[in-house]
């Protein structure tokens, strides 16, 4: 469907991507940030009591319903963690208001990245689009300026680039397993801040222990390039700027001025305003109709390279089941699953056999061995 579409505009000379880097608030862009913002507004929505019951309790108010003491002080945690978050962009030289807008922004990439991973399975998942480069193309350059923006872009490069196996929807699925299994939530919560704490202490030093006695191989594009992104994206911002005569304007605008001198980008106003519409029409339709085929959630994967590697095996396996289930039933099913997870194991043991074989060759040799990659485009 992407690429219909994409191949549908391309008639009219109007392209997904303009080609300018990581930061680029280009069409695909839109639609993601679009797409993301939907689901958020449907998670909103459709949770909006409970979440005003865990806040409201969280805060020591009055509230109705029942509140687990836990989803509580995990409210509590998590506006503490934002609101530090946010004070860190502060004192790195963002706007109070410039902070408050990207940590949400951060925050909910981070919450919808949890959604897909309940939704669809997928644990491997990019957003295609970041904080840093909506807010520049929403407010315009002249009402951000290249300091600014050197700041988020920045902030991305570290807390978002290339999220790929985010925590979040692993921490998410094994506390729906732990739910099922009648654990209770504080008690797995503790063990895995414990877990987080532990593995931080031991993976920072070690990180940091490596490359400052080992270095860091250069020769690798992407180690190369991810540090030239903040660069990239504001030497852009900047030359433009200055060939348009609004360099030294830019740089003097503060505050709530940045609003005064907003110029949205029309692409991204318009990709936004689609994908965000067609997700709520679509969520609409498959909450009123229980029968309705298309579940939204392809919108926020049809433009990535995930699905680009995953499709083939998710169409399999929907065949696979689909097929079981309506010429075997349930106790076909049940016969089938030892199978599958059969591949699943047989599929990994592979994986892991060329890594430890790899290892040994170049520790008998010196020599690395031919490059082999388990998720294969």
């Amino acid at each position: 469907m992407y690429y219909t579409l994409a191949g549908f505009l391309a008639g009219f000379g109007v392209s997904m991507t303009e080609g300018r880097g990581w930061y680029a608030a280009d069409l695909r862009f839109a639609l993601q940030a679009g797409a993301y913002a939907g689901i958020l507004a449907v998670i909103v929505y459709t949770g909006r009591s409970y979440y005003a019951n865990v806040f409201r309790s969280a805060l020591g108010l009055r509230h109705a319903g029942v509140v687990e003491p836990s989803s509580a002080w995990g409210a509590r945690v998590f506006m503490l963690c934002s609101a530090l978050f946010a004070a860190m962009l502060t004192a790195s030289g963002l706007d109070w208001q410039l902070s408050i807008a990207f940590t949400a922004l951060v925050m909910g990439i981070f919450v919808v990245i949890g959604r897909i991973s309940a939704e669809t399975g997928c644990i491997f998942i990019q957003p295609y689009w970041e904080p840093a480069a909506f807010i520049v193309g929403l407010a315009g350059m002249r009402a951000i300026g290249p300091s600014t923006a050197l700041i988020m872009f920045f902030a991305s490069t570290v807390v978002l680039i290339d999220t790929r196996e985010p925590l979040m929807p692993f921490v998410l699925n094994s506390f729906r397993i732990l739910d099922r299994r009648g654990v209770r939530a504080h008690k797995a919560g503790l063990f895995a801040g414990l877990a987080l704490v532990i593995g931080l202490a031991v993976a920072v030093p070690t990180t940091l222990y490596v490359k400052y006695d080992r270095g860091t191989d250069l020769t690798k594009a992407w180690l190369r390039g991810v540090p030239r992104l903040p660069f990239d994206a504001t030497v852009r911002v900047t030359q433009r700027l200055r060939a348009q005569g609004e360099l030294e304007r830019a740089e003097s605008v503060r505050g709530w001025g940045r609003i005064a001198s907003a110029s949205p980008s029309g692409t991204l106003l318009v990709g936004f305003a689609a994908a965000l519409g067609l997700y709520l029409v679509l969520s609409a339709l498959r909450l009123r109709f229980p029968r309705w085929p298309l579940h939204p959630v392809f919108l926020l994967l049809w433009a990535v390279t995930p699905s680009r590697r995953f499709v083939a095996s998710f169409l399999i396996g929907y065949v696979v089941k689909g097929a079981v289930a309506k010429y075997g039933g349930e106790r076909a099913c049940r016969l089938v699953k030892p199978l599958m997870i059969g591949l699943i194991a047989a599929d990994m043991l592979f994986g892991i056999t060329t890594s430890l074989v790899g290892g040994i060759y170049y520790c008998i040799t010196g020599t690395p061995p031919p490059r082999f990659v388990v998720l294969v485009g």
